[in-house]
């Protein structure tokens, strides 16, 4: 299968890029400012906003699927940025979709747990989005253009974890910094959420082409937690001492744009199409520990080099 993933120098990108080549796929990833070299996958440069130039792409690669990553994710700057974010969140994924369809290509759009405003958690995928920030309202409008422009898509909520290519840090990579330095960590006690490792979903994305699944599907780990209970079980698959994780509340944060409380994300139909288990939040961990420990990390870091 021909792949190819926008977002490849990012958390998700690079992660699926690295994983759908050992898979034997051919792959294509897409930076727009970070160049890159993972081995065995050919690196494009694109700005995804130009029409003209994602056209000349998609053109040229002719892919037999889409992984859509790319997207902007820092709240503040959302918020700050509203016509950017729109424009980068909303309407270039619309476009993609209509070249999508035209190409016969699958899709599949990564979207999150932050189209919800967290007021009770356990979402399942009929319910409607109900952002609290512009970055939410960004990727509500993004799964909306996506699926009426190609019904046939597969949009697909989550949050993830896992290692950066690139020299900036996941929450579960801050954390893990601050438990080696023996630093204290402070862990929102009142934000829950079902937190997947990224490489989960590269196993999961052939599978779910086969079974033609489109529209929206949640994918989750089976559990969920605090972020002061992932941290601390962070610290204990790594072996710290999970004394280091302080109980903190994003109630008495300074962040300056609000955040959602209980977004975790009900996954029941992705573990019925899978027909197993999905992982808990201790098992992504593990594998998660596991990939640092093979070297993993070693060679997505030094594509970035």
């Amino acid at each position: 299968m021909k792949v190819l993933v926008t977002g490849g120098s990012g958390l998700l990108g690079s992660n699926l890029a690295v994983e759908f080549h050992r898979a034997g796929h051919r792959v294509t990833a897409v930076y727009r400012q970070h160049a890159f070299g993972i081995p065995g996958v050919s690196a494009a440069a694109c700005d995804l906003t130009h029409p003209a130039e994602l056209a000349r792409l998609l053109g040229a690669a002719r892919p037999d699927c889409i992984v859509h990553c790319a997207a902007a994710t820092n709240l503040e700057w959302c918020e700050t940025h509203p016509e950017e974010c729109l424009r980068i969140n909303a309407e270039v994924p619309g476009e993609i979709a209509v070249l999508a369809s035209r190409l016969g290509a699958h899709l599949i759009h990564i979207s999150t747990d932050a189209v919800f405003d967290g007021a009770t958690g356990g979402y399942v995928e009929s319910d409607p989005p109900c952002p609290l920030h512009q970055y939410g309202r960004s990727k509500a409008q993004a799964e909306a253009a996506v699926l009426s422009e190609m019904p046939a898509a597969l949009v697909l909520r989550l949050n993830i974890y896992g290692w950066n290519l690139l020299p900036k840090t996941s929450l579960a990579e801050w954390i893990l910094g601050l438990l080696e330095r023996n630093s204290p960590v402070a862990g929102f006690r009142d934000v829950v959420f079902s937190p997947l490792l990224a490489n989960c979903l590269a196993g999961w994305i052939p599978q779910l082409l086969d079974t033609g699944r489109s529209g929206i599907l949640h994918l989750a780990s089976h559990d969920r937690a605090s972020k002061y209970d992932f941290a601390r079980q962070l610290a204990e698959v790594f072996g710290f001492n999970p004394q280091l994780v302080r109980e903190s509340s994003v109630a008495e944060s300074a962040l300056a744009v609000p955040r959602a409380r209980n977004t975790w994300l009900r996954a029941d139909k992705l573990a019925s199409v899978l027909g197993r288990p999905l992982p808990s939040i201790r098992e992504g961990l593990q594998a998660f520990r596991a990939l640092r420990d093979s070297g993993f990390t070693t060679t997505l870091r030094a594509a970035a080099a």
